[in-house]
């Protein structure tokens, strides 16, 4: 089973007159016993992108799976 899958996953920030896409539609699987590198420019989202995986971000569009459980299904306490 992949540890974390994402499909679509993306987010947006608005400042009440525009959205802002924090990084662009993303798809990835992340197998386990492999280094992870995610690179990339400043306010590239690469911050937001991680805080998403950690659950500490969930205001976020697309799918999102951990261990094949996806978050959006979850409850808090879970």
């Amino acid at each position: 089973m992949i540890p974390i899958q994402c499909q679509d996953l993306t987010r947006s920030y608005s400042d009440g007159e525009r959205q802002h896409q924090a990084f662009p539609p993303t798809t990835i699987a992340l197998a386990s016993g492999h280094l992870v590198c995610i690179d990339g420019p400043s306010s590239s989202g690469k911050s937001t992108l991680l805080s998403i995986f950690g659950t500490i971000d969930t205001d976020y569009q697309g799918s999102l799976k951990i261990f094949g459980q996806e978050l959006k299904n979850l409850s808090n306490p879970q």
